[in-house]
């Protein structure tokens, strides 16, 4: 988009990041079973919500959960508290 437009790209919202960090659990797990699907998803997350203040807590939840279903609550419960309007003032530039 930059190099076709000289513009960045607005910064993903929580529920964008959220939503696509859910699909790639869920393909992660079809793809390689629960527990490997799991365990190579824990790399992904901070990437994923990179840059957002107070979200220590919830990266470690991420990180050793060993259960797809205990992980898909709690990136709802993610997508729930960082909602659009606190997210643009918790997102570091």
């Amino acid at each position: 988009h930059y190099m076709a437009t000289g513009e960045h790209c607005p910064i993903a919202t929580i529920q964008e990041r959220v939503d696509a960090a859910t699909y790639h659990l869920k393909q992660s797990v079809a793809w390689k079973g629960e527990m490997q699907g799991v365990l190579e998803m824990r790399m992904h997350y901070s990437n994923y919500f990179k840059g957002i203040d107070y979200f220590r807590d919830y990266r470690t939840k991420l990180v050793r959960e060993d259960s797809s279903e205990v992980l898909l609550a709690v990136l709802e419960e993610i997508g729930q508290k960082f909602n659009q309007d606190s997210f643009a003032e918790n997102i570091l530039h």
